[in-house]
């Protein structure tokens, strides 16, 4: 039975869900790179004055008061003689981009979206179209009305934000936790009042953080949203589509750095937040409409149940149960202790190749900027933590209380209530002071005025300053279980035998030759799932490897420990499509006219492939014919082919290019103490799905679920039915022997869950754990948080069984990953070391879980190359070399490096992600050039002082960190 007490709540998955994010969101978390048209007419600040001198004998006396350069348009704020204006005029004239999209249409296009909203009647949230304009030279501009009190809303550092322009400059005003969220849902609620349900039609491009919403608060203390832009409608999107953009909901935050701005994609909403939004947003719909608004309610409602049962939905079916329980408060605390949060990758990338290229200090504003923002991630910030209200967070029961407690008559509490919302915001206490001077009776700790900052610190190392330099401590700092319940003792042998593990249900959804994806639906390539650096690079990529084989045979011909004239292996696991083997085989055959060397090295050289997916084997052999060996052969368990094939021995080179990643991995939640804890997998499906089973698979499944639930003591799911590993395979076997149009929405009726076991109940991982059990107790002590971390034993088996084959040669293992110290801190941080890629395209939201769409999506883990090197030493191979992936490209790379303003070339080069190991026997090769340094595998930070050991218990197991 299930174990009373902690982990009893199950935990559920987060808004960060998805690891490839922010090319998640829909169509437009960049919408710039949509508008594509080259402009034959550009409108500079120069234009843009003659253009509103030119408007002032249509508008009359205008007067502006603010202009701002837009992603997609001139934004220009002023006055004229009927009151506040907003103007939206072009940046000039461009052809067409992306789905007809144009700069030049943008104003044009948000007066006619705006004029056909307010004609229907839905005129809460849009601008009030006033006129169209023209714009000299560029086409026309839109006039809108803008009502007053209204100020910009932009989003910074997790937080809502309001600027406010005065006599003495520009400041931002940050809100707090409880305003953001409120913010949030209605900015939510803004879009799902412009959602048609029946053509699928949504406010499109929208680009947050770039003018397109303006705040202000109403006398009853709640927030009133505006929209200024709808510069694009887009139709077809379904319900579920549209709840994940919510819930996916970005902006781009401007850092300077060194005079330049950059642009971070930062998320800013949560289930939640965007289920209480969209359900707001569909009843003011219906009431300005004229309809009831509880039609709205209860159409929300019958939507958010369909999205949790959905394919694109599922994975939040927690969520909306929460937010359908009347029982259930709403949660004010973030739904990921990971917030705030930013995606540095891009950003990493760029730092990677500045160091490279122009040195060390010319990417240390960017380094500085890195360092600064992962030491946020996590981090509340300060007026959050505290009891004192702010004075612009304060709702008015809270500005009633206040009142009275300042001694304000009972009689005049209202009416200086609606004079302290009527002012909003604040700069100060001393100018809400100003207007009410009956506050300076309380005392300095019951309201403070956090938050306030000069417009030009905004996106500033300065702004970060307020932030505490620790992150607080967190049961679990990246959030990716679903569940989490613990099983009781009694129970575990039973439970392990019976369900699958994480690793075993990782595997078999990718290589089950009835129903895993590697066996039946794998894309590669520009057009696929997915692409890999030998594709992206060819043939460049293969004339690399094919120079590092070279060398590793020179090096052990000129050593005497080679025959020039003995046989040379170059043996690839797990080859894709085959497009590394054929451009390494051109290479050598190209270059077997330079020197005799290489010619010598073509006739000994053999190319050899082993493949467990029979479709890619096909595709392999039909791309290399008779240049190389393709055999069938499972890299989770090699010694079998090679052993037979190589019964004296392997000399040469064995390359594996994007393969750990893709075994099974267990999946372990270590606590910040060292208590490792692996996941077993609960599949269930709902009873309806029996009708289309045979009749043995059908009672198998009965007498699966009788035995579980009294197991596990499971009394949830009343209506469905739990599976054992063996009930899941023959399962989908089924299903998939079915039509795609006919299997999927019975694949939608599998569900899954999560419950956990101490890891000490897998022998194999527990070997692994124990192996680099110092490694890891580091890499906790550094903070106290607790991870989800993932454990690859198939690569360490993998790599300790080709030791045992390897006579002479390497071993190169090119992936994702990182040393262990990296893993563990990047999770703390906010990076994801879990991936899924399918059928879905960028700019599309997804969940991205294990559990979507299994069998048809490819499920890969970051590699952790401490435990794969320490695995190889173990094994009695040399570590030669960890770095970066660059490093293949060997003697050539200086000339990579010079190709940088090519994308293939430049994505390598500053790519900090994919990582190089070399072991090897025997053969020392490695390209010893300025830009290839090693990287460390083994931590050398500083011991933690302890209290006590930290053990992990489940696999009893001692991480003790000596204290110095």
């Amino acid at each position: 039975m299930a174990q009373p007490g902690e982990g009893l709540v199950p935990l559920v998955p987060s808004a960060l869900l998805s690891s490839r994010w922010s090319r998640d969101n829909l169509i437009t978390p960049d919408p710039s790179r949509l508008y594509t048209g080259p402009f034959s007419v550009r409108v500079g600040v120069e234009q843009l004055q003659e253009q509103v001198d030119a408007l002032t004998s249509v508008l009359g006396d205008f007067e502006v008061e603010e202009a701002n350069l837009g992603v997609l348009s001139w934004n220009v704020r002023g006055r004229d003689r009927r009151g506040p204006v907003h103007l939206v005029l072009p940046l000039g004239i461009d052809q067409a981009g992306v789905g007809g999209r144009s700069k030049a249409r943008v104003p044009q296009a948000c007066f006619e979206h705006a004029r056909t909203f307010t004609e229907r009647r839905l005129d809460r949230y849009l601008l009030a179209p006033d006129q169209l304009v023209e714009a000299r030279g560029a086409g026309a501009g839109a006039c809108f009305r803008l009502p007053s009190g209204y100020l910009p809303l932009t989003f910074g550092l997790g937080r809502a934000r309001v600027d406010v322009i005065s006599e003495d400059g520009a400041w931002g005003i940050s809100l707090g936790a409880r305003s953001t969220r409120e913010i949030l849902v209605e900015l939510c609620a803004a879009m799902a009042y412009h959602y048609d349900l029946e053509s699928g039609t949504m406010i499109a491009d929208v680009v947050i953080n770039d003018g397109d919403f303006l705040l202000k608060r109403d006398r009853d203390g709640s927030f009133a949203l505006r929209w200024t832009t709808a510069r694009t409608l887009e139709s077809g999107v379904g319900p579920e589509r549209f709840l994940l953009y919510l819930m996916q909901l970005m902006a781009y935050e401007d850092w300077e750095v060194d005079g330049d701005l950059l642009g971070l994609p930062v998320p800013l909403t949560d289930p939640e937040a965007a289920f209480a939004g969209f359900t707001r947003g569909r009843s003011l719909r219906c009431l300005d409409l004229g309809e009831d608004p509880a039609r709205g309610v209860a159409q929300a409602q019958a939507l958010l149940d369909s999205f949790a049962r959905s394919r694109e939905g599922r994975a939040y079916r927690p969520w909306v149960e929460r937010y359908r329980d009347p029982h259930s408060s709403p949660a004010l605390a973030s739904d990921d202790p990971r917030r705030p949060w930013w995606n540095l990758v891009e950003l990493r990338q760029r730092r990677d190749r500045l160091r490279l290229e122009r040195g060390e200090e010319a990417a240390a504003p960017l380094s500085t900027l890195i360092e600064r923002l992962l030491g946020v991630v996590g981090v509340p910030e300060p007026a959050d933590a505290g009891t004192a209200p702010s004075v612009n967070d304060v709702d008015r029961r809270e500005v009633l209380d206040l009142l009275e407690s300042a001694g304000v008559r009972a009689d005049a509490r209202a009416s200086a209530a609606d004079t302290w919302f009527e002012r909003w915001p604040y700069r100060s206490r001393a100018e809400l002071e100003a207007r009410l001077t009956c506050l300076a009776a309380l005392p300095p700790s019951r309201l403070l005025c956090p938050g306030v900052a000069p417009a030009e610190e905004e996106g500033t190392l300065a702004s970060l300053d307020r932030w505490p330099r620790a992150r607080p401590a967190r049961e679990l700092a990246n959030p990716e279980l679903f569940g989490g319940r613990r099983l009781a003792p009694d129970a575990l042998a039973t439970a392990v035998s019976l369900l699958p593990s994480f690793e075993a249900f990782m595997d078999d959804a990718l290589h089950d030759p009835r129903w895993g994806y590697y066996a039946n639906r794998v894309v590669i390539g520009q057009e696929g799932h997915f692409s890999t650096h030998p594709e992206n690079l060819t043939p460049h990529y293969g004339r690399w490897v094919a120079a590092w084989a070279f060398e590793v045979w020179r090096e052990l011909c000129v050593s005497g420990k080679l025959r020039r004239d003995e046989p040379f292996s170059l043996v690839e696991f797990g080859a894709g499509n085959g497009r590394l083997a054929r451009d390494v085989l051109d290479a050598v055959r190209s270059l077997s006219g330079s020197s005799d060397d290489w010619r010598r090295f073509r006739e000994v050289l053999a190319y050899r492939i082993y493949e467990i997916s029979d479709p890619l084997r096909k595709k392999q052999q039909a791309l290399l014919g008779a240049d190389a060996r393709v055999l069938e052969g499972d890299a989770r368990a090699p010694a079998d082919c090679l052993r037979r094939d190589f019964p004296d021995g392997l000399v040469g080179l064995v390359v594996t290019n994007e393969l750990p990643d893709a075994f099974g991995v267990h999946k372990v939640r270590l606590s910040a103490s060292g208590d490792a804890e692996a996941v077993l997998v609960v599949p269930r499906i709902e009873s309806r799905l029996l009708e289309v089973l045979r009749p043995e698979l059908r009672g198998a499944c009965r007498q699966a679920d009788a035995r579980l639930r009294q197991l596990i003591g499971e009394s949830r799911h009343g209506g469905e039915l739990l599976l054992d590993r063996s009930c899941l395979g023959d399962l989908m076997a089924a299903l998939y022997q079915l039509p795609a149009g006919q299997r999927e929405p019975l694949i939608d009726q599998v569900w899954f869950d999560e419950v956990l076991v101490p890891a000490a109940s897998f022998g194999s991982l527990a070997e692994v754990l124990q192996r680099g059990a110092s490694e890891m107790a580091r890499a906790l002590a550094a903070e106290p948080s607790g991870v989800i971390t993932y454990v690859n034993v198939h690569a360490t088996r993998f790599i300790g069984e080709l030791a045992r084959v390897l006579r002479l040669g390497q071993v190169l293992t090119i992936d994702y990953g990182d040393a262990t110290w990296g893993l563990i801190q990047g999770a703390r941080q906010g990076q994801f070391p879990f991936r899924i890629y399918c059928d879905e395209g960028s700019y599309l939201p997804r969940p991205n879980t294990p559990y979507s769409r299994p069998g048809a999506q490819d499920l890969t883990a970051d590699v952790n190359f401490t435990d794969l090197s320490l695995a190889a030493r173990e094994a009695g191979l040399e570590h030669v070399y960890f770095g970066p992936e660059r490093a293949i490209a060997g003697r050539e790379f200086p000339r990579v490096l010079a190709s940088t303003d090519q994308r293939p070339f430049a994505e390598l080069v500053g790519n900090s992600v994919f990582k190089l190991l070399v072991v090897g026997r025997g053969a020392s090769y490695f390209p010893a050039l300025p830009g290839l340094e090693p990287l460390p595998l083994l931590t050398h930070a500083p011991d933690a002082r302890l209290d006590r050991p930290r053990s992990i218990t489940g696999a009893r197991l001692s991480l003790v960190l000596h204290p110095r």
